[in-house]
């Protein structure tokens, strides 16, 4: 999100009355990374997760095809957003996993708590 647009939005929330983060030591994103950026989260939002609630990695052919629906032909370019795509899948991949093993309060992880109920069918089961 562009920093005028941050701001304004973080102006809103505090005249409101609500927390706003600080964006004095925020990095700017560089232009050649934009398009990198772009590509993981309109990915990220396409994203399968596993039986257990994990998500799973982007795959290769939706990068490709991600490539190809955004014409982006020259071959340099395309990898590198192939490569900041991967990159920034993992590191957020590694935080998430890191996210699921802290424990909360109750001292379960921040997955499914243990014995919370499961609606199957109309029963609520465990």
């Amino acid at each position: 999100m562009p920093r005028a647009r941050w701001e304004a939005l973080a102006r809103k929330r505090a005249k409101r009355g609500r927390k706003t983060m600080r964006m004095d030591n925020a990095p700017d994103l560089f232009a050649d990374l934009r398009y990198g950026w772009d590509a993981w989260r309109e990915l990220d939002m396409a994203r399968e997760y596993a039986p257990g609630g994990t998500p799973l990695g982007v795959r290769h052919t939706e990068v490709v095809a991600w490539l190809n629906l955004n014409l982006i032909r020259d071959d340099l370019t395309r990898l590198d957003i192939y490569g900041t795509v991967f990159i920034l899948d993992a590191t957020w991949l590694s935080e998430e996993r890191k996210a699921r093993k802290k424990p909360t309060k109750n001292g379960n992880s921040k997955g499914r708590a243990r014995g919370s109920r499961v609606r199957v069918g109309g029963k609520a089961r465990r």
